[in-house]
């Protein structure tokens, strides 16, 4: 899909789906709130599809982190997502797999 170029410490990245995606994850008013309460270092990977119609489902948690009540907000997060923009070029639903840290990796 077309898109503006941003500038990026000198580079110029092609806006993606991944951008957007990560772009519509900060929008939320409990982001900011989501990563105040994050523990450090904290880290876990989720998983999630998202349909052909945009709506994200199947939201999994595949690599849990020692803090169970964050890992529960990391869901909530990804759940607020939708419904999103359909995935462009596939008439397919798509598999997404994140890693979510806080802190040195």
């Amino acid at each position: 899909q077309k898109g503006y170029v941003k500038k990026i410490r000198g580079k110029k990245v092609p806006a993606t789906y991944s951008n957007y995606i990560s772009a519509k994850m900060r929008v939320p008013e409990s982001y900011m709130d989501y990563w105040a309460k994050a523990p450090q270092p904290y880290s876990c990977v989720v998983a999630y599809t998202i349909t052909q119609d945009g709506d994200v489902i199947d939201v999994q948690l595949v690599e849990a982190s020692n803090y169970p009540d964050q890992d529960l907000r990391t869901l909530q997060l990804v759940e607020s997502l939708s419904p999103l923009m359909p995935p462009p070029g596939t008439k397919n639903d798509i598999r997404v797999t994140e890693l979510f840290w806080n802190g040195p990796i």
